[in-house]
């Protein structure tokens, strides 16, 4: 029986004993090292390893937390005596208004994260009250100016947490990094379930910008000048990314996500155009090293579906005097993507003399307030707005306000349309006549005006004689439509004249149908376009123009420009890169015609 028992088993395996115990063996030998490999190659990939320890239920935490954890120069989970200074929760920007300034803020600190030096961001996760409802505790991530300590976002990654049982750990893995990985753990409120998310740092304390021996630290600065297309094309650009004094930078883009980007997995230049070709969330880690081996590290997160936001722009008062504060608003601007805003202002101001240039000032928020600079300064402000979403998209708008002269002059019609003009407040001065002029309705028809004659005086009256220049004359301060015969230039002549003797003339050529020439602009100091005066112009404008093959291309067009003797227009700072291709033209409206010039090469003129 014993027999036909160990028979029946080697037919039945197929197998010897023996010849199991050496497949066995054999596979000890063959898959015992290729384990050893399989796991330290998860050793060597922390974003993968992190990727597996992730719960689906993590939600934006899972999202935020192990990217923040990679890229952390200094990290801490300690917030008692013995916390840094440089762990300090972030502080609202003055003005921000209410809910900008309580949202995650004055809750518990987990973590405190700083990604670089005083150029980058700080990053903090704290429970704090919710944002539905202050009774209930949401985990909150706030990031700030790691120099300023100034709020820039504040997002609630896992709201309805159960209070108390939020706990942050960190472990040392290979023994010579302090605070290797990060683990913070969550209870759900609501489930209570529990969710853990970990992160490991890639980079540790000696990458930040404190070298010791005095040798300037890189910063690096992740730039989205573009998002288009489908799939997904963005700009990247480290433009704005620095190291020290004499050295030279290399940049390493490296890319995260649901798919591949191209180019993967990493690109040497400064400015590149990465394509996301699934739809999804990305994250983009730039590192910056310099000649030296000191090196620096941004991050940025991409989403394929991100829209760029729209901007409004509204001024209130829309004109004042001389020292009014104007208010800048733009609340009605927009994000689709329902993300939060940054708003930016530019304001560039009349000059004095109209041939100047005239002051700019750039401030930021939602709504900022901007004096006018100083007494004497009257005409049109030009503003533009440039609104910024999280993911870098831009929108931009363009406003004005007037800066209204309150000695100027008052005209009144009598009874069968004489005119009467008086000047405030009362006194004597040199009379001063000018006019405006433009076209009106019909091919020949324009319109004049003189009602911004000055120095009459007090107690005088001035009257008005026109000669259009085609043998018709006119005698109030604001013709109606003068109908000219034929298309062509005239020249204009108009002398005011006060009760007490003293009279004034002004003349101008007027373009009357057709096109009137085209002004030829040229750089001056670097930053001003100017060009000569045109016969018959009633105004200038000019265009504005950057680009870049893959990362920029910004437009400012339809600039007014006033009517001088020597017009100019100062060339506006932007944000383009170094290697923006930069470049300008300016037309001349005579009758709502306008007449362009041949584009020119300007300076790249940075904020």
């Amino acid at each position: 029986m014993r027999g036909q028992r160990e028979r029946g088993f080697a037919t039945q395996a197929g197998f010897t004993l023996i010849e199991v115990l050496l497949v066995v063996a054999l596979s000890a030998v063959i898959f015992a090292p290729l384990m050893l490999w399989v796991g330290l190659a998860i050793n060597q990939q922390p974003i993968i390893k992190d990727g597996i320890l992730r719960t689906a239920s993590a939600g934006l935490l899972g999202s935020y937390f192990p990217k923040d954890v990679a890229v952390a120069g200094k990290a801490t989970v300690s917030f008692d005596a013995s916390t840094p200074p440089w762990a300090a929760d972030c502080v609202a920007v003055a003005g921000a208004g209410a809910g900008a300034s309580t949202a995650g803020g004055g809750g518990k600190r987990q973590v405190a994260m700083i990604a670089g030096g005083s150029d980058v961001y700080k990053v903090i996760y704290s429970a704090a009250p919710a944002a539905a409802d202050p009774a209930k505790q949401s985990l909150w991530r706030r990031t700030c100016n790691a120099a300023t300590n100034l709020l820039i976002t504040s997002t609630e990654v896992f709201a309805d947490i159960k209070p108390g049982t939020t706990e942050a750990t960190c472990t040392t893995e290979v023994g010579d990094k302090p605070c290797r990985q990060i683990t913070i753990r969550v209870t759900s409120a609501t489930t209570d379930r529990v969710v853990t998310v970990q992160g490991t740092r890639r980079v540790d304390e000696g990458a930040l910008p404190l070298n010791l021996s005095g040798v300037a630290v890189p910063t690096a600065i992740i730039q989205v000048t573009s998002q288009a297309g489908s799939p997904l094309v963005v700009g990247l650009s480290a433009a704005r990314s620095s190291v020290g004094s004499g050295r030279t930078a290399k940049y390493k883009w490296e890319f995260n996500g649901p798919s591949f980007v191209s180019p993967q997995p990493s690109s040497t230049d400064k400015q590149i155009s990465a394509k996301f070709e699934q739809q999804g969330s990305y994250s983009v880690i730039l590192t910056v090293t310099d000649d030296l081996g000191n090196t620096n590290y941004a991050y940025q997160q991409i989403s394929t579906t991100n829209q760029a936001p729209t901007a409004v722009a509204v001024v209130t008062p829309v004109s004042g005097v001389s020292g009014t504060t104007f208010t800048l608003n733009g609340s009605g601007s927009s994000d689709p993507d329902g993300g939060n805003l940054a708003y930016d202002w530019i304001v560039e101001y009349p000059s004095k003399d109209g041939v100047a240039a005239g002051v700019e000032v750039t401030t930021s928020g939602l709504t900022p307030t901007v004096p006018p600079p100083s007494a004497g300064t009257y005409g049109r402000a030009e503003v533009t707005l440039i609104v910024t979403d999280d993911q870098g998209a831009q929108g931009f708008t363009y406003t004005s306000f007037e800066i209204t002269n309150p000695s100027g002059t008052t005209t009144t019609v009598a009874p069968g349309g004489s005119t009467t003009t008086t000047i405030n407040p009362a006194g004597p001065s040199a009379l001063s006549v000018s006019f405006t002029n433009a076209a009106g309705p019909g091919a020949f028809g324009q319109t004049f005006n003189a009602s911004a004659t000055t120095g009459i005086g007090a107690g005088n009256t001035a009257s008005y004689r026109w000669e259009f220049g085609d043998g018709k004359t006119e005698t109030s301060v604001a013709p109606v439509v003068h109908t000219y015969p034929n298309a062509g230039q005239y020249n204009v002549k108009v002398t005011a004249s006060t009760t007490d003797g003293r009279t004034a003339t002004t003349a101008r050529v007027v373009n009357v149908g057709g096109a009137a020439p085209a002004p030829v602009p040229k750089v001056v100091d670097g930053n001003r376009l100017v060009w000569d005066a045109v016969p018959g112009a009633r105004r200038y404008l000019a265009d504005f123009e950057w680009r870049t093959d893959t990362d920029c291309f910004k437009q400012l067009v339809d600039q007014s420009v006033a009517v001088s003797p020597a017009p100019s227009k100062a060339i506006p700072a932007n944000r383009c890169s170094s290697f923006a291709t930069s470049r300008a033209r300016v037309g001349t409206d005579a009758n709502g015609t306008v007449s362009w010039s041949e584009w020119i090469s300007i300076p790249l003129v940075k904020q």
